[in-house]
């Protein structure tokens, strides 16, 4: 969005005025309010000798610009100064250039400005994290009549690839995905992801609108079950993407996409489940187990969820305590045990559940789908810091009767089918927690832009520049790995992707959260007290605080992770090196 550019001669804070010599001003001279719109700071000062040297109709006069009009992308602007020497944007000038150019004001994210609760207003920003509508606007020059580019993304704001840099990953089918998934996911979710949170309830019309839309199976791991997704119902993912098509960089930009309101809960409301809790379902359930529930689950008539923690059991996942005992007919396992930090849980029909069936240990333990409506199953919601849309639950098993037939693969396969699973979901928050990482740096630049202090804006400071310089590196650092290890996942079989990569996912997972960690802690900063409160100016930026730990704790804690990949990379070291003994017939 454009605002006008005014100038003014120089005034008496700046060294004396040269005649001629003018200073243009832009919109970040504007106070922000709550409401959206921009008023004007008091701009009374002394009489100056240089300002009484211009005519009235010399001094072009300030406007406030209405940001919240949809028919008015950017403002007119001004006629051109008089000046012989040509302003650049940095408030340098270039002598060698007679004539003048307007350059663009700093945009304000919604991030930073959102909604307020009472007001059905939409607010159009060119750049949408949460509460807006993305309009793509051209800039128009006066003096040369030429039309212009839309105006650069705010530094973080996007990953590289759609800052306009060169990418040696990306397909024209990954670009064409990426405008898909931002035009439907921006219209349905984004834009109301703020609102729903505040709320803590997502409505359930927003899932059967992802659901008949397709827009639920991209989040399942590559690649995708053709024939299941077909018997469906669908043809083609959205945007006409050939299902068989579909890799993991596809994935990594959908679940970018759903992660760009900077909160977390209201995708997750809607994704976790089928993410996590059907895939063993494709990968290992018999036939018949598939063919009763997979095309409900899949075309979203139904919802299923992951259930693996227990109170006294969550990242040490094989001294699960929830038993499954065999009835003496043999029909039906007798589920008795609790599960608690279930996402999605309070909304599913099933829960894909971590069970054991045999003796202590990791070979004790199998998978089991569990309908959640069966009798002796009862859920309540848990209340967690952040999140409050992704229907955190614990849920309770007393004698509860499932059929023998709902067994997922093999009897005592269970730990194996589980750590395969946690590849995926480690990734996908992964991802999620980089796009947050994005959103909160970028908040935080451009409310540093804008924000003066001590008589300059922040950005002035070296300090606040220190800052942002060592959590935007750290946040390209992070988009790099995740970037590079979903392309690595996408030219690479399932079962080779598994051994060789889970120690570097569990390693990218744990690094997210303390990406995360540091680029939340750092925007709460740089925004002051406005980053403490729950509502205004910091509002996305202090919510994101509180969901750090909803990334560092689950799908494996932390320092898990960080014992695990370290592991799985010595193990994996250790195989190739028997491997090569065994072909040279002796030891190495």
């Amino acid at each position: 969005m454009r605002a006008r550019l005014t100038c003014h001669p120089v005034g008496p804070r700046s060294r004396p005025a040269e005649p001629g010599t003018e200073r243009c001003k832009t919109a970040s001279h504007y106070t922000h309010k709550d409401t959206h719109a921009l008023q004007p700071r008091s701009t009374a000062r002394s009489p100056d000798p240089a300002r009484q040297k211009h005519s009235s109709s010399d001094t072009h006069t300030r406007t406030t610009p209405d940001f919240t009009h949809p028919s008015a992308p950017h403002l007119s602007l001004p006629a051109p100064c008089k000046s012989p020497i040509a302003p650049l944007p940095c408030g340098g000038y270039n002598r060698n250039e007679r004539q003048t150019k307007i350059y663009p004001p700093p945009r304000l994210l919604p991030s930073i400005l959102p909604s307020p609760p009472s007001t059905s207003t939409k607010v159009h920003h060119r750049i949408t994290t949460t509460t807006t509508t993305t309009t793509n606007t051209t800039t128009m020059s006066r003096s040369s009549g030429k039309t212009l580019p839309p105006l650069p993304p705010i530094p973080f704001s996007e990953p590289p690839y759609l800052a306009h840099l060169p990418s040696a990953y990306y397909t024209p089918s990954h670009l064409a995905w990426q405008r898909t998934c931002r035009a439907f996911i921006s219209q349905h979710l984004t834009q109301h992801a703020l609102t729903y949170e505040r709320a803590a309830h997502v409505p359930p019309h927003v899932f059967s609108t992802f659901a008949s839309a397709g827009f639920l199976l991209p989040t399942l791991s590559p690649p995708l079950p053709v024939s299941w997704i077909q018997r469906a119902g669908f043809s083609s993912l959205p945007g006409g993407l050939p299902i068989e098509k579909f890799d993991y960089l596809h994935f990594l930009i959908y679940t970018d996409e759903m992660a760009r309101s900077g909160i977390a809960g209201p995708g997750a409301s809607l994704t976790t489940g089928i993410a996590f809790g059907v895939p063993p379902i494709i990968n290992y359930a018999s036939d018949a187990l598939k063919e009763r529930v997979l095309p409900d689950l899949l075309a979203g008539r139904t919802r299923a969820c992951i259930a693996i923690t227990e109170p006294g059991a969550g990242s040490d996942v094989a001294n699960i305590e929830t038993t499954a005992r065999r009835t003496a007919d043999g029909r039906h396992f007798v589920v008795n045990g609790q599960k608690k930090w279930i996402t999605n849980g309070i909304f599913a029909d099933y829960a894909t559940t971590a069970v054991r069936t045999g003796g202590p240990g990791p070979s004790g333990l199998s998978l089991l789908l569990i309908p959640l409506n069966a009798k002796g199953v009862t859920r309540r919601k848990i209340e967690v810091s952040g999140l409050a849309t992704s229907g955190t639950t614990f849920i309770d098993f007393d004698d509860v009767a499932v059929p023998a037939g709902n067994l997922v693969g093999v009897e005592g396969a269970g730990m194996k089918y589980i750590m395969t699973n946690f590849n995926h979901e480690r990734l996908t928050i992964s991802i999620g927690a980089a796009r947050q990482s994005r959103v909160a740096v970028a908040a935080a630049f451009e409310y540093v832009l804008k924000r003066e202090a001590f008589g300059k804006p922040l950005i002035e400071q070296a300090v606040v520049r220190h800052r942002l310089a060592k959590v935007g590196a750290m946040v390209e650092a992070q988009w790099a790995w995740v970037e590079q290890l979903s392309y690595m996942m996408s030219r690479m079989p399932k079962r080779a992707a598994d051994a060789e990569l889970g120690g570097l996912t569990a390693l990218v997972k744990a690094s997210a959260g303390r990406v995360l960690s540091e680029c939340a802690q750092c925007s709460a900063l740089l925004f002051g007290g406005n980053g403490l409160t729950r509502t205004g100016q910091g509002e996305v930026v202090e919510k994101i605080y509180r969901e750090v730990m909803g990334v560092r704790v689950p799908g494996g804690s932390e320092d898990v992770m960080l014992d695990l990949g370290i592991r799985e990379l010595v193990k994996g070291f250790r195989r190739k090196i028997r491997e090569l003994e065994k072909m040279a017939g002796s030891k190495l």
